[in-house]
């Protein structure tokens, strides 16, 4: 059986709390030699506030190590496998109306070595992850299919910009026009003075 495991992954976009349960729930967690519920228990390897246990009612569960052994946490697993390498399933994250939202990004690592032979080489932000997918992202505003590294210097975003404002300044104006012609119209016939054709 699997001493040592990693929760790794990514919680589903909009999860409300998915910045930090990232952080503090994901990573190398170790079994315990102390069984919970008659199944091995794991100890978050970065700190001994969370654990990972089993739950006859929920299955597999991540949560503060003070709840361990109650159907309390912030991921589950639903399995009524008491060993984790038989676990089989989605994990899910709760909702603030008491339902669930499958978590298909989230993944258990088995057969991991021990946390103090592991190193971080680097983390990325989500808002690194976006800017490195708009890099590989094909520009279908053009109607071409060139990715936005092959698009000519020529054709930068200042040029685009200017485009775009262009084509608004002359909607515009002859939305001005069509506004202040019948005002015209007006003066001319004397029936409004020059300060009423001010405002």
């Amino acid at each position: 059986s699997d001493q040592t495991i990693a929760l790794v992954g990514e919680l589903p976009d909009g999860y409300v709390n998915q910045i930090a349960y990232d952080r503090l729930i994901l990573g190398v967690y170790n079994r315990r030699s102390e069984l919970v519920n008659g199944a091995p228990s794991y100890v978050k390897a970065s700190g001994e506030r969370y654990m990972l246990w089993h739950v006859s009612v929920w299955g597999w569960c991540v949560g503060f190590a003070s709840d361990k052994g109650k159907p309390r946490g912030y991921i589950r697993l639903s399995s009524d496998k008491k060993r984790l390498e038989d676990a089989i399933g989605t994990w899910q994250v709760p909702m603030n109306d008491g339902s669930w939202l499958d978590a298909p990004g989230l993944r258990l690592l088995r057969h991991v070595p021990p946390a103090d032979e592991v190193s971080v080489v680097g983390e990325r932000t989500r808002d690194q992850k976006d800017a490195e997918g708009r890099k590989r992202a094909i520009d279908l505003t053009e109607g071409t299919m060139e990715t936005p590294r092959k698009r000519s210097r020529v054709d930068d975003v200042e040029t685009r910009v200017a485009k775009a404002r262009s084509l608004c300044a002359s909607e515009v104006d002859a939305r001005a026009h069509e506004l202040m012609e019948e005002a015209v119209r007006e003066f001319i016939a004397k029936k409004v003075d020059g300060a009423e054709l001010e405002r």
